[in-house]
């Protein structure tokens, strides 16, 4: 295999020079460096963690591919590898990458994370005298003086200063400046080196860090390097937090249009134009493959002049992180944030390109990435809108304590699409799970759109048809009755309820059961197995007795309402099927251990 064979330049073909290379070092190693340098990033790119590491490693030019990287695939790229694993490529990074690898590890909100700094210092130190002082002349003073002043004492003889007396304990390079290790089990072998090679290398900052740290206000030193912090990471789409919260405003889905964008009019900032030259591998990662908003990026990328949706699109989700306060070292917090992204994109992009590829492909030219995300993101807060207008207008008094009321998979869907940001419940399309996640794809809105549809139109059953009020279920005296809290109590327990005292006693009402009510209740609706009990059969002629009754309750009502009202009647016989054609109505019968009826536990007990 040579460079020739390499022409599609893929993960495949990263991972053939890598078996190449791990049979043969030399062969390997010259395959991979007769390519060119756009081919051989190209590959680099295509692989993550050890396996970039080796490519790298391999190069004839590895540091200015290492160079090349953004800032942030360097970081990331790292952080895959682990940072103590990585000094091979830490000592060929620039001082302004490992610099960002310190403005991200090196804080914990708006304090320096001195822990953290310290595995990093000890890292750089493995890398070299030459590496470590290029890092020391990048690095902002006031940060070197506050992570100085967490680990070392600095005294000055000839002049007072309280509590400090010099004794073997300090030491000194210039007999002007004493140092003491405040915690010198760790600390002394890495700071001693550093001041050694400041001292040496350059005087005058090492007396500007020894004044600084003798003289220094601590909270104003690091707040000010807090800020430089701050400015870098602006300036690489990293934004303070309320700049990027702007990310989650409404931005009515209905209101913007494609044919409306004007991005295709201004010219990208230099920030993304280094991003354009290299693939955000780590960013892009996250993505589903085969969505709507993948098809139309992949189209788009290939096309001339959209390469900075690269940088766009590491931008937007640099501010989701700061929006969401993710820990940008946790990888799997970053991760679930990049994954979260794509999802807001995927829905934004598919409503405004209606489902058509090549409209999407229109769409990323013309409008911004966050004008997406958020279009995407207020999809999902129209569905909670209409959540909220519906506690507001129905059934609910008491807001979200009453959803109890709700059936399964009501509650769950109403529960998920009430919280901060709008989750979908997954088992409205998987059946065995019961988990929430972030919305994903557009007929996940519209699932979720029309079971709220359902809800709306199941409480006009309850109020109107039925002339029920939550006052009434509230009010009814549940002592001694199975359930004994109305928050067990759900709109199919009052339908089913209601029916048998229809059958029984011709009055459609909710109200408790008797234990031989439930009995006869059993026999008419359910097929008898010949030996005085039921099966889990449903009679037909009962079934019949509902629908008559109900159309009889909905005359005068659309048919599309009556059939919904059926379908939801018919879930209800499902229900008592399945929890009472099982027992045996021979014997007693606990109902702690059925629902669907409201029923007085009397001699049952």
């Amino acid at each position: 295999m040579n460079g020739k064979d390499l022409v599609e330049i893929s993960e495949k073909g990263a991972k053939e020079i890598l078996l190449l290379a791990a049979k043969d070092p030399q062969s390997g190693e010259r395959t991979f460096n007769s390519l060119s340098f756009p081919q051989k990033m190209c590959l680099i790119l295509s692989c993550r963690g050890k396996e970039r590491e080796k490519l790298i490693i391999m190069a004839n030019d590895a540091d200015r591919i290492v160079q090349s990287l953004p800032e942030e695939e360097f970081y990331y790229t790292i952080k895959e590898i682990g940072e103590k694993d990585a000094s091979a490529l830490l000592s060929l990074a620039s001082a302004e990458q490992i610099t960002f690898c310190f403005d991200i590890e090196g804080w914990k909100k708006d304090r320096v994370n001195h822990k953290r700094l310290l595995d990093w210092w000890e890292v750089i130190l493995s890398c070299g005298d030459d590496k470590t002082y290029q890092l020391i002349k990048e690095m902002d003073e006031e940060l070197l003086i506050t992570f100085f002043k967490g680990y070392i004492k600095v005294a000055k003889p000839g002049i007072e200063i309280e509590g400090v007396e010099i004794d073997d304990d300090w030491f000194t390079l210039d007999n002007q400046y004493y140092v003491k290790f405040k915690n010198p089990k760790r600390s002394e072998k890495i700071f001693s080196h550093i001041l050694e090679l400041i001292f040496r290398e350059d005087y005058d900052l090492y007396f500007r860090i020894m004044e600084g740290v003798l003289w220094g206000i601590p909270a104003e030193q690091e707040e000010l390097a807090f800020r430089w912090r701050q400015s870098r990471l602006m300036d690489k789409g990293f934004p303070d937090l309320y700049e990027s919260l702007e990310i989650y405003r409404w931005l009515d889905p209905s209101m913007l249009r494609i044919d409306e964008g004007a991005k295709d009019l201004s010219d990208p900032d230099e920030r993304m134009k280094k991003w354009a030259e290299i693939a955000p591998n780590f960013y892009l990662a996250p993505q589903s493959s085969g969505s709507f908003f993948s098809q139309a990026l992949n189209i788009s990328l290939e096309q001339e002049g959209m390469e900075n949706l690269k940088g766009e699109l590491v931008y937007l989700c640099n501010k989701v992180m700061v929006a969401e306060g993710v820990d940008v070292s946790q990888l799997e917090e970053v991760r679930e944030a990049l994954a979260n992204v794509y999802h807001y994109l995927n829905l934004g992009l598919s409503h405004l390109a209606k489902g058509d590829v090549q409209e999407g492909v229109r769409g990323l030219k013309k409008l911004y990435l966050q004008q997406i995300f958020q279009v995407g993101y207020s999809l999902t807060l129209r569905l909670r809108r209409e959540a909220e207008k519906i506690l507001r207008d129905s059934w609910f008094p008491d807001g979200k304590n009453d959803l109890t009321l709700l059936d399964f998979p009501y509650y769950e869907v109403m529960e998920g699409i009430l919280r901060p940001k709008p989750t979908f419940f997954e088992g409205l399309i998987d059946p065995n799970s019961s988990a929430y996640r972030t919305f994903r794809e557009l007929k996940e809105i519209h699932i979720t759109e029309e079971k709220m549809e359902e809800i709306k139109f199941l409480l006009r059953l309850h109020r109107e048809i039925y002339g029920f009020s939550p006052e009434l279920i509230r009010r009814t005296d549940l002592e001694g009755c199975h359930p004994r809290d109305w928050r067990e109590i759900t709109l199919s327990t009052i339908t089913l309820t209601s029916f048998a005292n229809q059958i029984l006693k011709a009055r459609f009402e909710f109200s408790p059961l008797r234990q031989q009510e439930v009995k006869s209740f059993l026999i008419r609706s359910l097929e008898e197995d010949g030996k005085g009990g039921v099966l889990p059969k449903l009679r037909e002629d009962f079934v019949l007795e509902a629908k008559a009754y109900l159309n009889r309750l909905m005359k005068g009502c659309p048919e599309n309402e009556k059939e919904r009202a059926w379908m939801f009647w018919q879930r209800c016989l499902e229900e008592l099927k399945e929890e009472f054609g099982y027992l045996d109505i021979t014997r007693r019968i606990d109902p702690r251990f059925t629902k669907g009826l409201l029923i007085g536990m009397g001699e049952w007990r």
